[in-house]
C-alpha cells in the first residue's frame, strides 16, 4: 500500500509540475534588469504584483498574465534574498502582501501534523461548503487529508527530514491566500517555513486525476510540491549547521 501511494503521488506530481519556471514567464523583465534598464527595485515588485496584483505589473515588461504560476517559492525566496538590496518603500509594499492578518479559524489535520488557519469571509476565503454539518469547510478537510498524505509519503515512508514547526505547539502551519500561484513556503529563518496555499485552487489546470477533478487534483499535488519544499529547507539548514 505504501509503494502504490508513493507512485500515485509521483505520477500526478509529474504531470502538473513537469513544466517551464518561471524563467520564461519573466524573461523580459530579468533581461531589461540585466542591461540597466530597471532596479532591482522595480525587478522585484514586478515578480510579486504578478504573484498577488496583476493589474499592477508592468506589461511591458511581463506581457503575460494569464499563464497560472504553479509555485510562488521561487519568487518569494528571490524577494527574501535581495531583501537588503531594496528601498524601504519597495520592502513594506511587498511585505504588505505576504502578511495574512485576519482573525482566522485552526483546523488540526486527522494525522496530527499541520494546523491549517484560513477564514471564509474578507480577502482570502475558502469556500465554505459543509456538506457533512461538521462545522469545518470540506475544502480545509480535503486540503487536510492531502497534506496528511503527503506527509505519510515524504516524511514516513521516503524518510525525508520533517519541516520545522515555528509556533512549538506541534503543529506546521499552513495558511491560504487569493493569489495568482497554487502556493508557496514562506522562509522564515534557521530553518522554520510556513506554507500558503490559494484559496480555493479556482485557477486550476487540467490534471488527469479522475477521482479527485482538475481542481482538487491540483491541490492534492500543490501540497506534496510545497510540503518538499518546507522540509528541503530544514534539511539544507540541519546539513549547513544552522540548525539542530
Amino acid at each position: 500500500m505504501r509503494t502504490k501511494i508513493t507512485i500515485n503521488f509521483f505520477i500526478l506530481f509529474v504531470l502538473i509540475f513537469s513544466v517551464p519556471s518561471n524563467a520564461q514567464l519573466f524573461n523580459q523583465l530579468e533581461q531589461a534588469y540585466n542591461i540597466g534598464q530597471i532596479t532591482v527595485d522595480e525587478m522585484m515588485l514586478n515578480k510579486i504584483y504578478r504573484l498577488f496584483d496583476p493589474s499592477k505589473v508592468n506589461t511591458a515588461y511581463v506581457p503575460d498574465l494569464t499563464s497560472v504560476i504553479k509555485c510562488g517559492t521561487e519568487i518569494i525566496t528571490e524577494y527574501i534574498n535581495n531583501k537588503n538590496n531594496l528601498s524601504q518603500n519597495s520592502v513594506d509594499i511587498i511585505e504588505n502582501y505576504l502578511v495574512i492578518d485576519e482573525e482566522l479559524i485552526g483546523y488540526i489535520s486527522p494525522g496530527g501534523h499541520f494546523k491549517l488557519s484560513f477564514t471564509t469571509s474578507g480577502e482570502n476565503p475558502v469556500p465554505s461548503d459543509d456538506f457533512d454539518n461538521d462545522g469545518v469547510p470540506d475544502y480545509i478537510e480535503r486540503i487536510a487529508n492531502y497534506l496528511d498524505q503527503s506527509w505519510t509519503v515524504e516524511i514516513n515512508n521516503c524518510g525525508f527530514q520533517a519541516p520545522r514547526d515555528v509556533d512549538g505547539d506541534g503543529y506546521y502551519n499552513v495558511y491560504f491566500k487569493s493569489m495568482d500561484a497554487w502556493g508557496y513556503i514562506l522562509d522564515l529563518s534557521n530553518g522554520d517555513t510556513k506554507i500558503v496555499l490559494h484559496n480555493d485552487f479556482s485557477n486550476a489546470t487540467p490534471t488527469q486525476d479522475l477521482e479527485e477533478g482538475d481542481q482538487m487534483g491540483t491541490a492534492k499535488v500543490t501540497c506534496a510540491h510545497e510540503l518538499k519544499h518546507a522540509r528541503s529547507v530544514s534539511e539544507n539548514r540541519i546539513e549547513n549547521g544552522e540548525k539542530k
